[in-house]
């Protein structure tokens, strides 16, 4: 009896042993099969949760049986929601991918329209915001790339300051011909207005400057608010009512917000500390130096207009001088038309030098005409920066007093209308007398009818006088006409 109960008893230390270890190892294997659940991708949890008998097993089996063939893989694999595939460590955040992600939510066909709208709409801004940020980026980029290149800029204007200080402006005169010397002023008047549009441009560029500063607080305080906005909605909590779709695209369009309104505050601090440097370092030797090319191109464009007006002249009064030398030396049936030939080159001479006069008087005014549009422009910036003053009003009434009496300015117009009104006469009358003007060979040949019964056998070159004179007489009509209308627009122009 007593081998029995000894019996009994390990038989239950031997079964409560074994039952200790099935408990175990039932532990054990719930253990592992929770890490490897872990483990495993999406796609297997699929593979499991599909049917254990019919034709989805068969065919996810392979020959033998031992596992899920490939293509079974392949076609039990789920496809991403659209939440995780536009979730921020799937995707930068550039506009390429914003506009995957654009793409991804409209082929989602779980997602309801207006969903679909709201967050295409988010995306949509978002990419017009960095785009934005980028052109301020470049903004940005460039205007301190500029301020860097000042240093480079200023030695080369100073450079520039002492070429024109020291280049030789006039040339060698004696050996040019007219048309030279006329080709010549042509150029200098050409860089004359070239000089004076740089002055204005650099006028232009600092007015413009000006109104950037003055819009550019503004401009920042609009930014900063943009920033703040951003920064609000990026912080906030998403909106439960929302689907995550919605709340995704708003994170993603405040975040570009911010992105631009970074860029733009960064973008205005760049240009005003161009700005100012530019205005310390750059610009006083701009002016300084439009300012001596200036004078430079006046002086050289006067004094070019001083030759022309010479060599016109001379040329005039030598030609007059060589037709009345030629007088004398024609035989008797040809003085006729030699003096009335010497007679126009003799008024040719004389309005040469009106014409002359006249020019030099425009140019004197013109001149006049830019120092007081000059003195205005000085005058009205001390105004803006300084108001007026007791000095800058004792300043202008000295200016004033520089300035030509009214009456006088009144006479002289005048008189200018007359002559312009002869002048416009006289032209007209010279053009229709140029129409009238018959070919060079019919003219050659009615002189020759009509002198040669009177012409002198001893004088055979008298054709040849003949067509000298007949082309010089033609030339001389060309050229009144040309002074005419010179002098027409010189007085219109001085009126």
């Amino acid at each position: 009896m007593n081998w029995i109960l000894r019996q009994d008893k390990k038989t239950s230390r031997r079964l409560l042993a074994i039952g200790r270890l099935i408990v175990f190892v039932s532990l054990c294997q719930v253990w592992s099969s929770v890490v490897v659940s872990a483990q495993e991708s999406p796609m297997t949890n699929v593979l499991r949760s599909l049917p254990s008998g019919g034709r989805a097993e068969q065919s996810a089996m392979g020959e033998s049986g031992s596992g899920p063939s490939q293509e079974a893989i392949e076609k039990a694999r789920p496809e991403p929601s659209t939440l995780e595939a536009i979730s921020p460590s799937n995707l930068a955040m550039t506009p390429e991918a914003i506009q995957l992600r654009i793409q991804r939510v409209r082929s989602d066909p779980e997602l309801a329209e207006a969903v679909k709208s709201q967050v295409v709409a988010a995306y949509e801004r978002a990419i017009q915001e960095l785009a934005a940020a980028e052109k301020f980026r470049l903004q940005a980029e460039q205007f301190r790339q500029r301020r860097e290149a000042i240093g480079e800029e200023v030695k080369k204007l100073e450079s520039e300051l002492a070429a024109v200080g020291t280049a030789s402006f006039l040339p060698a005169t004696e050996t040019m011909t007219l048309e030279e010397v006329q080709a010549a002023a042509a150029e200098a008047e050409k860089q004359l207005n070239l000089a004076r549009s740089e002055r204005d441009a650099i006028d232009a560029e600092v007015a413009k400057r000006n109104a950037a500063r003055q819009t550019a607080s503004q401009r920042a305080e609009v930014a900063q608010k943009r920033l703040d906005a951003a920064r609000d909605a990026q912080a906030a909590a998403p909106d439960p009512a929302q689907p995550p779709e919605v709340n995704e695209s708003l994170r993603v369009l405040s975040q570009a917000e911010m992105e631009s309104a970074r860029w733009e505050l960064e973008a205005i601090k760049e240009e005003l500390a161009y700005y100012d440097k530019a205005d310390e370092s750059l610009l006083p030797l701009r002016r300084r130096l439009a300012a001596q090319q200036l004078r430079a191109a006046e002086t050289l464009w006067t004094q070019w207009q001083q030759i022309v007006a010479q060599r016109r002249e001379a040329t005039a009064v030598h030609r007059a001088e060589q037709a009345r030398a030629r007088v004398a030396q024609l035989p008797e049936p040809l003085r006729d038309l030699a003096e009335e030939v010497e007679k126009k080159a003799a008024e040719i001479a004389e309005l040469t030098n009106r014409v002359n006069q006249t020019h030099v008087q425009l140019a004197t005014a013109k001149q006049q005409l830019e120092d007081l549009q000059q003195q205005f422009k000085t005058t009205r910036d001390r105004m803006e920066m300084v108001g007026m003053t007791g000095a800058l009003g004792l300043w202008l009434r000295a200016q004033r007093s520089k300035l030509p009496e009214t009456h006088t300015l009144w006479q002289r117009i005048r008189k200018r209308q007359e002559d312009i009104r002869t002048t416009q006469w006289t032209l007209l009358e010279l053009s229709d007398a140029h129409t009238q003007v018959p070919p060079l060979e019919e003219e050659v040949s009615r002189w020759r009818t009509r002198l040669l019964p009177r012409i002198d056998k001893d004088h055979p070159e008298w054709e040849t006088n003949l067509r000298e004179m007949l082309n010089e007489k033609f030339g001389l009509l060309d050229e009144e006409i040309q002074l005419h209308s010179r002098w027409l627009n010189d007085l219109v122009d001085l009126d």
